[in-house]
């Protein structure tokens, strides 16, 4: 998703889904 590389939030959102 083009959007997790942008948003510093939403790759620590998939962090936490692990």
């Amino acid at each position: 998703m083009d959007t997790d590389q942008t948003d510093p939030y939403g790759k620590r959102k998939i962090e936490s889904d692990l």
